[in-house]
């Protein structure tokens, strides 16, 4: 079991607060740009191990993913850290060898773990990269109430920056107060580069485009659908047509009409 698991008992890398980082004799604004990390390993922590998705197999943890996936906030970017889990009986279909594995985050993974366990994962990924469910959950009530995808973004763009300038205001006042005895040593200090800037000591800012955002809202919506379709066979029957003209069926209107007309010879 990882020691973050077993000692500190917490998915997240512990972290200092922008404060303490800017104490240091020397400080840059890379020493800023220091994101939180989530530790994906659920395999450790269910009894028994965890079932392969296909053959129902116990998975084996088979070394950590190559790259953490970026998952992206309301105002700032995380990574997750997972592991890939290898089953030793499933055959790969192309190579017809052993070689099956399923990275820890996979939605198949997820859906076979206890539930308390599935909560503690905090995002909704898409092929390459995901937004927080905190995020997510926000969007949605956005859309609900008559707000689009581009709203959205521009909005999360807005938390970026508002985020990202705070950092350059403490990263500035920290100099500042360093100001005399910088004089004296002759120490210099770097400039905050933009927020996009993609170079190595960029802080590679990045807010997901309202296509992105309709994208991974779409693929919610058909994950969900046999969910949805349930909740509306429960509703109860008060309007059951989009039709409210009330019209008469044409052959009642002319049973009714010559029952009338008969009525009216009689009398």
């Amino acid at each position: 079991m990882p020691k973050l698991y077993s000692v500190h008992k917490t998915f997240w890398f512990p972290q200092q607060s922008p404060y303490f980082l800017l104490q240091k004799a020397s400080v840059s604004p890379q020493d800023l740009y220091n994101p939180r990390f989530f530790l994906w390993d659920p395999e450790c922590l269910v009894m028994g191990g965890i079932g392969c998705p296909k053959c129902s197999t116990k998975l084996h943890r088979h070394g950590h993913a190559s790259r953490p996936r970026c998952v992206v906030g309301l105002n700032e970017t995380f990574w997750i850290i997972g592991y890939r889990y290898y089953c030793s009986q499933c055959v790969n279909p192309v190579s017809g060898k052993k070689t099956v594995t399923f990275r820890s985050w996979d939605p198949t993974i997820i859906e076979r773990l206890p539930v308390h366990l599935a909560l503690e994962f905090p995002a909704q990924l898409s092929h390459r990269s995901g937004i927080t469910l905190s995020a997510f959950h926000f969007m949605r009530s956005y859309f609900q109430n008559g707000m689009g995808a581009k709203q959205f973004s521009d909005g999360l763009r807005v938390q970026h920056l508002r985020k990202y300038d705070e950092h350059h205001l403490q990263y500035l006042h920290a100099v500042q107060s360093r100001q005399s005895i910088s004089k004296w040593k002759g120490q210099t200090y770097a400039a905050f580069l933009p927020f996009e800037d993609q170079s190595p000591l960029g802080l590679h800012g990045f807010v997901p485009s309202s296509q992105w955002l309709r994208d991974i809202y779409h693929g919610f919506i058909e994950k969900h659908e046999k969910d949805f379709h349930q909740h509306t066979s429960m509703l109860s029957g008060e309007i059951c047509a989009l039709d409210h003209s009330h019209k008469v069926n044409p052959s009642i209107n002319f049973l009714f009409n010559l029952y009338v007309s008969r009525s009216l010879k009689k009398s």
